[in-house]
């Protein structure tokens, strides 16, 4: 952005502690630092910590990314100076509405844009869900996410409920341990083809191409397939 200045960007695979350092050693090499941008919640969270322990507080803002309970907070203390909510219940209801429409042969978007909206302290009390309550014929559709130890994950598999109970569907839920791999997360799937009697498939593989071999096979049995998330190339 105009008038700003990046001085660093360093990986912190996802992990709290892991932020804490990589944020803290940034901290240290650029004195000037005025804000931190993580890409996820609980790297934000960790970002916050490195520079409270700091005693940077007040001086240096932190924003983030999926408005996880814990952000929130954070937010409202006035510790977190934003977090961008991707609401991935939603996610799930836009990736079931088009799986139906589908299924009834009806035309979808081939890119569809799924809800966001930055969270502050002036908005963090009324920032909620925006979920519909839609009507549609039942189903069964295999619902695929990541592991269980993210929150954003564990919201969105409360929005894959949400669907099934809304819609009148039968979704099975798909999911791996907290130290999940791609890996078992293809097993799952191919587990499904297996068993068959599912209707369509929505799924946020591990990387994007780690579903590919079942996905190709979900497709020769015509079986639809939507993608959220985690972008699988066409």
């Amino acid at each position: 952005a105009a008038g700003y200045k990046v001085v660093a960007s360093q990986p912190a695979n996802w992990d709290r502690a892991r932020a804490f350092e990589v944020a803290s050693n940034i901290l240290q090499g650029n004195p000037n630092v005025k804000a931190i941008f993580a890409a996820n919640d609980g790297m934000g969270l960790g970002a916050i910590e490195a520079v409270e322990a700091a005693g940077l507080s007040g001086k240096v803002i932190v924003l983030s990314v999926d408005a996880i309970p814990e952000a929130l907070e954070a937010v409202k203390a006035g510790r977190l100076a934003g977090t961008v909510a991707q609401y991935p219940d939603e996610m799930a209801i836009l990736a079931v509405e088009a799986m139906l429409k589908v299924l009834q042969g009806r035309p979808i978007a081939p890119f569809i844009e799924s809800p966001v909206q930055l969270i502050t302290k002036e908005n963090v009390e009324t920032a909620g869900s925006r979920l519909g309550d839609p009507k549609l014929p039942k189903l069964r559709i295999g619902a695929l996410t990541k592991n269980l130890d993210n929150e954003f994950f564990l919201t969105m598999i409360k929005g894959y409920e949400k669907a099934a109970a809304d819609f009148g569907l039968d979704i099975v839920i798909g999911s791996t341990p907290t130290e999940g791999t791609a890996e078992q997360q293809l097993a799952i799937l191919e587990g499904w083809l297996n068993e068959g009697g599912f209707d369509g498939f929505s799924v946020t593989p591990f990387r994007a191409t780690s579903l590919n071999s079942a996905l190709e096979r979900a497709t020769q049995l015509g079986i639809p397939i939507i993608n959220i998330d985690e972008l699988i190339p066409a």
